[in-house]
């Protein structure tokens, strides 16, 4: 085998490495997530106003799998629609660690369904990690 074509079998396996890195993310860009809140006196505050539940997401922008449920999940229309019903709270753990520490956040994505009552939020679910589409809207069902 000649230098050549050593080469250019290289080139080949690094071009078909890269590309089964990047073209797995291509669609990933565009995630349209209903609109949130990032500060937790403001949410809780509108929840009070609004009298709706919150949803509070724990992520992390370096987190893969908070990415992956943030496009599979939470970018999708009907998610989006049942998100409307309530006040949607994203919580990056690197910027609110006293408030990751509060939750007791063990591992991300995490997220709780909170409920308002007077001054008070009372945890009414919790999950940690990835969820399907359709076992999210469940555990959404007691906000509706």
């Amino acid at each position: 085998m000649t230098d050549s074509t050593r080469r250019t079998i290289f080139i080949v396996i690094v071009a078909l490495a890269a590309a089964a890195i990047i073209v797995p993310r291509l669609g990933r860009s565009n995630a349209v997530l209903a609109p949130a809140e990032s500060d937790f006196k403001t949410a809780t505050a509108r929840a009070r106003t609004e009298k709706k539940f919150i949803y509070a997401e724990f992520y992390a922008h370096w987190c893969e799998a908070c990415k992956e449920f943030e496009h599979a999940v939470l970018a999708d229309p009907e998610v989006n629609a049942a998100m409307e019903k309530l006040v949607f709270l994203r919580v990056d753990v690197d910027k609110n660690a006293d408030l990751a520490k509060e939750f007791d956040i063990l591992a991300i994505p995490a997220g709780f369904l909170l409920k308002m009552d007077g001054g008070k939020y009372s945890i009414v679910a919790r999950h940690e990690g990835i969820m399907e589409k359709a076992d999210f809207l469940r555990f959404l069902i007691p906000a509706r």
